[in-house]
């Protein structure tokens, strides 16, 4: 499924517009395009103009009702910025050996700084400042420097040859190559900290139809295998319905008694 999302959402940089926001994806999916990217609407929702506000409620009705069928569903199956992150981390087993920073069970980075707050909540705060930023300079500025934008966006345009690099256009490379760093190092670390759309959507989680749940039938062995094994370092089983589950499946695969589950509508499809 992430190799056709992959294939699906990169081809529609070349092939055209569906008019739908990507509700796993942003910066920019179909170059301004501001219908279709969820940052580019906060951030001309900035403006306060009448059809920004029209595009903000679309964008909050829209992602509201997606969130509510399938939670952060999305990130773990569909976003390709989740699956180049799953690549970089496997590339990555041949690095992290070499780094004194991370010991061989690639344990979270926030376990070894002293951020002062989880960093987990670092993307709310990206999501807030999205829009407040732009509303006091004028300007696109996450556009600007994101480095999600670069990938998908920036350097193949510029490749192309439709590209201007503009005033931050090196700042967006080198927070590229953190994003390389980060990913290689940490699972999926741009998903559990950065992500502004991860942040939009894991509300929803808390009441979305298709959900991870803890079955009563089967007994729990309290083996730890679904926790290790979950990219999003969720303290399961108990947490189904945390607001970090990217509901990837790889918890009820480890769990050798089925004590967990994903259900849609009540009924187990996983």
């Amino acid at each position: 499924m992430q190799v056709i999302f992959f294939l699906a959402t990169w081809m529609g940089l070349f092939i055209g517009m569906t008019g739908l926001i990507y509700p796993y994806y942003f910066c920019t999916a179909s170059p301004g395009a501001c219908a279709t990217c969820p940052i580019l609407i906060l951030e001309h929702s900035a403006t306060l103009d009448l059809h920004a506000g029209i595009l903000l409620l679309y964008l909050i009705a829209f992602m509201g009702f997606i969130g509510m069928l399938f939670g952060r569903a999305f990130c773990g199956w569909a976003c390709p910025v989740g699956f180049t992150q799953e690549i970089m981390y496997h590339v990555g087993q041949y690095v992290r050996p070499l780094l004194r920073t991370v010991d061989k069970s690639a344990k979270s980075l926030g376990e070894y700084a002293n951020f002062g707050v989880d960093p987990k909540y670092f993307k709310y705060g990206i999501l807030i400042l999205i829009p407040l930023t732009s509303l006091v300079t004028g300007k696109l500025v996450f556009t600007s420097i994101d480095p999600i934008g670069a990938l998908t966006a920036s350097i193949p345009a510029l490749m192309t040859g439709n590209y201007t690099t503009l005033d931050w256009f090196w700042v967006k490379i080198l927070l590229l190559i953190f994003f390389f760093v980060m990913v290689t190092v940490v699972m999926r670390a741009w998903c559990r900290w950065l992500c502004p759309i991860g942040a939009m959507l894991a509300p929803t989680n808390k009441l979305s139809i298709l959900h991870l749940e803890e079955s009563e039938e089967n007994k729990c062995l309290e083996c730890g295998l679904c926790a290790r094994n979950c990219p999003m370092h969720i303290k399961l089983p108990k947490n189904t319905r945390d607001m970090e589950c990217i509901l990837c499946g790889r918890c009820v695969q480890s769990c050798p008694t089925n004590r967990l589950q994903i259900k849609f509508l009540g009924k187990k499809i996983f």
